[in-house]
């Protein structure tokens, strides 16, 4: 992987303040004591999934012996691509119950039956592709 030098970029951009979720909070909306059917998916190239708005790619411009490149995608190493990523990711999963994210991890939590989990499972992966979003298949627990 190469690595672009965002410091410059960085100190220009107005900073979202998205906040995000504390993994400790994440543990504690699990109901003790409840038979409960856990999936996590575990999103591929995370920041790389999120197109660039066109008017900010002039913005990450870089020069090599090859020539001048802007980036398409949201790289990483800018202050905000975190916060503009799990933004993103809560507004694909809202509405859906249990679904806890972090950045490109997400936990679906299912309580009673597993056709129940299923059913979410089922859910959340409609919306990935909805969004074209792509899960890494060898991370993924089910």
């Amino acid at each position: 992987r190469f690595c672009t030098d965002m410091r410059f970029v960085n100190s220009l951009i107005r900073n979202d303040n998205f906040p995000l979720p504390l993994v400790m909070e994440l543990i504690e909306r699990v109901e003790p004591g409840a038979r409960l059917w856990i999936s996590s998916l575990d999103l591929a190239k995370s920041f790389w999934q999120l197109e660039l708005d066109a008017a900010s790619r002039k913005y990450t411009c870089f020069i090599t012996k090859f020539g001048k490149y802007q980036y398409r995608r949201i790289p990483f190493g800018l202050v905000d691509s975190a916060n503009q990523f799990q933004k993103f990711l809560e507004s694909v999963l809202q509405g859906l119950e249990n679904c806890l994210s972090y950045i490109d991890d997400v936990c679906l939590i299912s309580y009673g039956s597993l056709e129940r989990h299923e059913r979410l499972l089922r859910q959340a992966l409609d919306r990935f592709r909805k969004e074209q979003l792509f899960v890494k298949k060898s991370k993924c627990k089910l």
